[in-house]
């Protein structure tokens, strides 16, 4: 398990620049932990092409979580990367579930995110940052952060399992939260509970956390506040891997320790506008992450 960090382009106006990205993401991804499946007719990103038609899938990659609880409630991430409406935007679509059969379906419960796009550069500068992790009980890509604030990329999103009153991971569900379209809209956030059967409680979220009193300054004697998430399987459950933070409070790629949970402080990342807001009422809120080993 480990943290990635690199810096890339964008560019998908030519084969290579489009099959770039792709490398540039499946490498990484398994750089921070995660383990590649055996599932059968996985993309290969040295060979895939730019396909004709808009909102056509590209080719996909599965992927399992790889900690302690992963044998008793496991975890299993579908990335399918397709050419989005945008002209020849690398558009994503992200399933989680318990189980495959091997040949990149789901069996059981899952839950498939809305189809995104918006990863498009015409030339192959600008380039910008992107971070991925994988630590106990989480999974996090943050990829172009410091793109211009109105644009956002599909590959932001946050798989977190539930922990309890001291912060540790539990297998009792797991949230997925894929960014919104624009750093002024809010992401979707997917919930299962790891129940005999599994079930899925899937909804479209329209904040992740929330600020007692709607504040827009939150800093008391210049130290600002971090705001807890929350799930509900129904039950309410704290989130540990991701937290609110209202823009100006915290600069952009800071790194900042909390204990948002139990008493043990945790170390994360502030992503900025380019992961979209967390808050319902406030445009100027933003995700920060998890960021550790």
């Amino acid at each position: 398990m480990a943290r990635v960090t690199n810096n890339t382009s964008g560019a998908t106006s030519t084969a290579e620049a489009y099959r770039a990205i792709i490398v540039s993401i499946e490498e990484s991804i398994a750089a921070c932990g995660l383990v590649r499946t055996a599932d059968t007719g996985q993309i290969n990103p040295a060979t895939v092409t730019i396909p004709t038609t808009v909102n056509t899938d590209v080719g996909y990659s599965v992927w399992r979580f790889s900690d302690a609880l992963q044998s008793v409630a496991p975890i299993f991430i579908k990335l399918m990367y397709r050419r989005g409406s945008n002209g020849q935007s690398l558009g994503a679509k992200w399933t989680i579930g318990t189980a495959t059969d091997g040949s990149g379906n789901f069996v059981g419960a899952s839950m498939e995110s809305s189809a995104l796009s918006g990863i498009s550069q015409t030339a192959a500068t600008p380039t910008y940052d992107n971070y991925y992790t994988h630590s106990s009980g989480f999974f996090g890509i943050a990829h172009f952060v410091g793109i211009a604030t109105g644009n956002t990329s599909p590959f932001t999103v946050f798989v977190q399992r539930t922990v309890d009153n001291n912060g540790a991971p539990t297998a009792e569900g797991v949230v997925m939260t894929v960014s919104g379209t624009a750093a002024t809209s809010t992401g979707s956030c997917y919930r299962m509970t790891f129940t005999s059967p599994p079930s899925q409680r899937s909804y479209n979220s329209s904040y992740s956390t929330t600020i007692p009193g709607d504040l827009l300054d939150s800093r008391i004697n210049l130290d600002p506040q971090v705001f807890l998430c929350w799930t509900s399987l129904p039950k309410v459950k704290p989130l540990i891997a991701t937290a609110g933070y209202l823009v100006g409070e915290i600069t952009e790629k800071a790194q900042f320790s909390i204990a948002l949970v139990g008493v043990t402080p945790r170390n994360y990342i502030a992503l900025g506008p380019s992961a979209g807001r967390i808050l319902n009422n406030a445009a100027g809120s933003n995700y920060a992450m998890l960021w550790e080993d």
